[in-house]
């Protein structure tokens, strides 16, 4: 393994774990939310929503950078006959256009001619499954919310992942399924292990050739110093 290679591997990795972080705390979140719902009336928590979309567009913009670094990842062989990576290519290539939505923001607002079901950050939705054959499809509109007839969800799904699943970013006539997206990343990480797990594998010199992950603290202590500033 070369040095640019290790470094795309290293770019995928970290690019892996921001996707599984932010998709777990999405998805507890939406659970908090979805469980205040509940209660008529019940207080929904401070920046519960804030969070939610935080988490929901930083999963679309690293499914993009991940995208491209597979894609040119060296040394991965005949990619599209690799059933899993052939299945995240195709299917997260359309994040880019959606992901730019946001990314220029201010052209968007600015040269786009926008309907009224338009949302600036957009409109996140899910399936709370809460009990063995109940659930409940929730939306979230960011912003002000014009008047007018809105589809909520096209049709009762056949599957959904318990307890909170079919989480979908929609913003006027494009959305992203991001259960869908992490599930083809989920198997995008199992591939690259299976393809490149062995090269690691007995190799303690990468230790010291391609370092991981380090943290440097210094502590500091300010001095006394003499009323002209000079340490004492």
């Amino acid at each position: 393994m070369d040095r640019n290679q290790a470094l795309f591997i290293e770019g995928i990795r970290v690019s892996l774990e921001m996707i599984d972080l932010a998709n777990d705390r999405l998805r507890k979140v939406l659970f908090h939310v979805s469980q205040h719902s509940w209660n008529v009336g019940g207080e929904i928590p401070t920046g519960a929503f804030t969070s939610a979309l935080l988490d929901a567009w930083s999963i679309v913009d690293a499914v993009h950078r991940l995208h491209g670094l597979v894609e040119h990842l060296p040394g991965l062989s005949k990619r599209m006959r690799i059933p899993a990576i052939r299945c995240f290519l195709q299917n997260a290539k359309q994040v880019g256009d959606f992901r730019n939505r946001v990314q220029h923001l201010s052209e968007t607002i600015s040269q786009e001619p926008l309907d009224g079901k338009w949302a600036v950050w957009g409109v996140l939705s899910w399936f709370w499954v809460y009990g063995e054959h109940q659930m409940r499809a929730c939306t979230f509109f960011s912003g002000r919310m014009e008047p007018g007839a809105r589809t909520l969800f096209e049709a009762v799904p056949m599957k959904v992942e318990v307890p909170i699943g079919l989480i979908k970013l929609s913003q006027c006539d494009a959305s992203i399924c991001i259960s869908d997206l992490f599930s083809d990343v989920r198997d995008l990480a199992a591939e690259l292990h299976r393809q490149f797990g062995a090269l690691y594998e007995g190799r303690t010199d990468f230790a010291d050739r391609y370092p991981a992950d380090i943290m440097i603290a210094l502590d500091l202590e300010e001095r006394p110093r003499t009323a002209e500033g000079e340490p004492k």
